[in-house]
């Protein structure tokens, strides 16, 4: 995700640019397969709220580029300890207009095909949505290639050797020298910084997803849902939902809190049947009116950081962008300005140290 946008920006600038992909474009060994995403501009922290108000901007500046549609609005309704801190942020943001708390008995009114039992409000984000994943990737690389990026697939990044001048980079297809190189490699992307000496805590977390249709083919329109306490001011127990904008009337649902760590080397993985049964809990309890049990599950990797905040820096001729903490999709075409911007010597915008590598690396 983050590799395909940085190069589309890279391209547009004039920057000569090639996308190597260790496996087939589109793969289920990473983080970014599937077909949707959420999209939200609630968060309980202000930083990530104003970075996804830019990233609303550069996705539509996207779907003008692409001349199709890759961002779909939806709404989005937050419920907990997570929704009273996103509400709290997005004040803080001068969001007040675009958001709303409502009554269960108001929620109902407008959803009648969820259950808002035990909840006693709902905040409503009218910006909230769904990304269409797999278009934007492809959107991104068509765009690029056009722009004169050269992508190059099955030529996976072995070492990153450094010099005065650049860095070379060795892959499975031979070696290549470059001026910067930017590692958006996600759960691989640590044994192949430190082959360039640096050496990042980030863990590959074990992460899973079900689809659930409605019962007797009813189609419902169905905002993102997100119900989740907090700890340590991030998101934690809670399970959340993407609706279908492809007519199916089908949800993706999962748990939002991070997987058991596993060996990215191993994937794919096969399907985790207790959280099957959790997200399966959650549909019975908020949508009585789905199949109780999933039509398929499917999953994938998320690259974590200890603190959960991603990592978007430079280290001499390495610009990093690898670790979004399951969190990142919906800021993509943002994070390719971004990256793009760090490996151009440009000010990137973000929040001082947030996302620096100083947090692991002196």
């Amino acid at each position: 995700m983050a590799g395909s946008a940085a190069a589309r920006s890279l391209a547009a600038r004039g920057v000569e640019c090639v996308v190597l992909e260790q496996f087939e474009l589109g793969h289920a060994r990473g983080s970014s397969h599937g077909a949707t995403r959420l999209f939200r501009l609630a968060y309980p922290q202000a930083d990530y709220v104003r970075l996804a108000l830019r990233a609303l901007e550069a996705w539509r500046e996207l779907e003008h580029a692409a001349g199709e549609q890759l961002l779909v609005t939806t709404g989005g309704l937050y419920a907990g300890r997570f929704a009273e801190a996103c509400a709290e942020a997005s004040e803080t943001c001068g969001l007040g207009r675009r958001q709303r708390w409502l009554s269960p008995a108001e929620a109902a009114e407008r959803f009648p095909a969820i259950s808002f039992a035990g909840l006693e409000r709902l905040l409503w984000h009218e910006d909230g949505g769904v990304c269409l994943a797999e278009k934007t990737i492809a959107a991104q690389l068509r765009l690029a290639r056009a722009a004169g990026a050269e992508v190059r697939e099955g030529a996976g990044a072995l070492r990153l050797r450094p010099r005065t001048d650049g860095l070379e980079i060795e892959t499975t297809a031979g070696t290549i020298r470059a001026g910067v190189c930017v590692v958006t490699a996600g759960p691989y992307a640590g044994p192949l910084l430190e082959t360039a000496g640096l050496s990042l805590p980030l863990r590959a977390s074990f992460a899973q997803v079900s689809y659930y249709a409605p019962a007797a083919g009813r189609s419902e329109s169905l905002p993102g849902f997100v119900e989740a306490g907090l700890e340590h001011g991030r998101l934690a127990s809670g399970g959340y939902w993407v609706p279908s904008v492809d007519g199916s009337g089908t949800v993706k649902a999962g748990d939002g809190a991070p997987g058991r760590d596993v060996d990215a080397r191993e994937a794919p993985f096969g399907v985790d049947a207790e959280e099957e049964r959790w997200v399966s809990g959650l549909i019975r309890r908020r949508l009585p009116g789905f199949g109780p049990a999933p039509v398929r599950s499917e999953t994938c990797i998320y690259t974590m950081t200890p603190d959960e905040d991603f990592v978007l820096d430079r280290h001499g001729r390495l610009v990093v962008g690898s670790a979004c903490s399951g969190h990142g999709f919906k800021f993509a075409p943002l994070l390719g300005e971004i990256l793009a911007d760090l490996a151009t010597d440009r000010d990137p915008g973000v929040p001082e140290g947030r996302f620096a590598l100083t947090r692991f690396v002196r």
